[in-house]
């Protein structure tokens, strides 16, 4: 008897972000193959012209797909052509974009009838008993429909009734699914630069309801042995052609076995010198903890999902069991709150249930405050898989929602000699009983003002002498807030044009369908007229082309602060004059890697910067002047060329300050000239 055929595909949109490995529907695969043996034929995808060569050649007899807000449609589209060609051959669906609730499930599988079963949850197990009865029904679905039998964990429709198994609960010995990596069912993936995401527990204590993990049914935590995550990480060191790692785990660095975790890391990459950066050290409690284990690892970043500091919203959204300053600590990775922190991340939500426009912006300014050098803003997404979506909270709170194009989804692909786009549409908080759409879009604006004037440290030297004399940086990123929404503004146009895009927002998904609906919209959307991600591409236009103005206004507004506190001498006033023009020098067309300004400070700039400008700038006073050369390195100058190839359309230049400080790696250098 041949083997049965099936694909585990986890598609990616070809410009989308989401460049990980799909880890989840691997772990299925890889448990699959090992328990069925010789009765099957696996493989694994992720590139849709992969997939399109494969199914060219043959049909599987199933196909199976991972189901994520930002793949769906694309998945459903490749299903459907499928189904075209093959009727007889299986969909099978699983992830968490899918509603919790049994109405909400059975409308999603009957607005896409095309699925023919639904995984809910964990997924290892349930395939195998699913193909067990595929098995036993000589793969004839239409008669194991009508008999309606409940396979644990499945979900389908039989004419009108809608049929769920049975959950089965949490797996709790891991090591029972072989690793995708060690049984080679992910080379292919490695090899084309995708990112491994390891895992080495699953389950979270926390109840967050916007989030798909806060389910009751995830609340214990099980752990893969140390030794299978240890001879995982040496594999991938040897086969990933990606620098960067990431651990799946929603807490990683909380517990015990981490910091051993991260141990091996730190060996690892001082034998093969990988990876270079590690994402993922996310734990939410137990600050000294996470901050040993991120520093144990090169190139380790911890992230603060901290949402909001506002007690009544954390209460709203039940995360009022996780220290919010234990995970602001985290985030900074150290005690002091005396320097600014470049590298630190988090993150905050906007129009969380019981969110107010008063507790957003103090969010924001504690945050600052609290020296976190990201302060990044995030729209509420509705994941259907989230308590937070369900028809309950959406009346308790008054949610009200749009929906939208998600960015980079709109892309060529082919198919059985067919052309077709499948863009992904998501679902958004735009106001609530407690924040109203106009104080929603005044909090989009700030958000805008953070990321530009704020994030990624692009005036830390200013922040710094702020906090040198006692000066709150919150009270400048206000300031400049309140300086830029002013009429007839140097920025009135890229603020403008913000809050235009932010409002490309439709009622319902037929309406956003129907907009997508002719090759001239698409278009737009494929050179990046429209649909584009707002914060990032006004962040990166202000930088680009707006530089001397964002100097001009950092500089007003310091030596408003620093007027207000105390008259500034002569020496302090020139100090700040000449920081500016240095900075300006720096940072200005940045991509001009053969202009090399130069002139006569009379403060050690580069001395300064070589202490983060946490000097006394009086210390480094040069009264007779000291001639400062700017210039890029020679390795900086050939990133700049690889950039510039791989990112020539404008909307794309927002992309280079997405996550820690890779635009300051761009900034010329100072050279004192003898």
């Amino acid at each position: 008897m041949l083997p049965v055929k099936i694909s585990f595909s986890n598609l990616v949109h070809t410009n989308h972000s989401c460049t990980g490995i799909g880890l989840g529907i691997a772990q299925v695969a890889s448990m699959a193959n090992e328990k069925l043996g010789d009765q099957v034929e696996i493989q694994i995808f992720q590139r849709p012209e992969d997939f399109s060569t494969y199914l060219e050649q043959g049909t599987p007899k199933i196909a199976c797909f991972s189901n994520f807000i930002w793949n769906k449609n694309l998945s459903i589209e490749f299903s459907e052509r499928i189904k075209r060609k093959s009727p007889e051959t299986i969909i099978v669906f699983g992830g968490p974009n899918y509603p919790l609730d049994s109405q909400g499930q059975e409308e999603f599988l009957r607005s896409d009838r095309v699925i023919d079963f639904y995984i809910f949850r964990e997924g290892e197990s349930a395939f195998l008993g699913l193909f067990s009865k595929l098995k036993e029904f000589g793969f004839d679905v239409p008669k194991l429909k009508e008999t309606g039998l409940k396979i644990p964990n499945t979900h389908y429709l039989s004419g009108e009734s809608f049929i769920q198994g049975d959950l089965l609960p949490q797996l709790k010995n891991l090591d029972e699914i072989p690793s995708p990596y060690l049984t080679g069912l992910c080379d292919h993936l490695l090899e084309q630069n995708f990112i491994p995401m390891v895992e080495t527990k699953r389950g979270c204590p926390f109840k967050c309801t916007f989030c798909e993990s806060g389910d009751d049914h995830y609340n214990r935590i099980f752990s893969f042995s140390f030794e299978r995550s240890k001879e995982e990480l040496n594999y991938l060191a040897k086969k990933s052609k990606s620098s960067v790692c990431m651990v799946t785990d929603l807490n990683f660095g909380m517990y015990k076995d981490d910091i051993d975790f991260c141990k091996e890391i730190a060996l690892v990459q001082k034998q093969y010198k990988w990876p270079k950066r590690f994402f993922g050290i996310n734990g939410k409690n137990n600050k000294e903890r996470v901050i040993h284990a991120a520093s144990l690892v090169e190139g380790a970043t911890v992230s603060a999902a901290i949402q909001s500091t506002d007690e009544a919203v954390l209460k709203s959204v039940k995360r009022s069991n996780i220290s919010l300053d234990q995970m602001i600590q985290m985030a900074k990775g150290k005690e002091s709150k005396e320097t600014y922190e470049s590298g630190s991340f988090s993150e905050l939500i906007l129009c969380l249930p019981g969110g107010t426009y008063k507790a957003h912006l103090k969010s924001i300014r504690e945050l600052i405050d609290a020296g976190l050098g990201m302060v990044r803003s995030h729209q509420f997404i509705m994941l259907p898989g989230a308590e937070a979506s369900s028809r309950e909270t959406r009346k308790q709170f008054d949610l009200q929602s749009q929906f939208r194009v998600v960015p980079h989804t709109v892309s060529d692909y082919r198919l059985f000699e067919e052309s077709f786009n499948a863009p992904e549409i998501d679902e958004i908080c735009v106001g609530s009983g407690t924040m109203p759409h106009s104080d929603y879009l005044e909090c989009r604006l700030m958000d805008l003002t953070v990321e530009i004037f704020y994030n990624n440290g692009l005036f830390r030297e200013f922040f710094n002498l702020l906090i040198l004399n006692g000066i709150l940086v919150s009270d400048l990123i206000f300031n400049i807030y309140e300086k830029v929404r002013e009429k007839n503004g140097p920025l009135e146009p890229v603020y403008k044009n913000f809050l235009k895009d932010t409002k490309e927002l439709w009622n319902t998904k037929e309406e956003v369908s129907e907009f997508l609906s002719t090759p001239e919209v698409i278009r737009r959307y494929q050179n990046g007229e429209l649909g584009n991600n707002e914060q990032l591409m006004y962040r990166g236009q202000a930088m680009f082309k707006y530089m001397d103005e964002l100097h001009k206004i950092v500089f007003e507004q310091t030596k408003k602060l620093l007027l207000k506190k105390f008259s500034l001498d002569d020496q302090k006033f020139s100090y700040l004059e000449e920081l500016a023009e240095f900075s300006l020098m720096r940072k200005q067309n940045v991509f001009a890697v053969d202009h090399r300004p130069q002139k006569l400070f009379h403060f050690d700039f580069a001395n300064l910067m070589d202490g983060d400008f946490n000097d006394d700038p009086g210390k480094n006073f040069r009264p007779n002047g000291i001639e400062i050369l700017l210039s890029h390195t020679e390795s900086q100058k050939d990133e700049i060329l690889k950039f510039l190839k791989l990112h020539s359309k404008e909307y794309e230049l927002g992309n280079i300050m997405s996550t820690g400080n890779s635009f300051e790696n761009f900034f010329r250098k100072p050279s004192t000239v003898s």
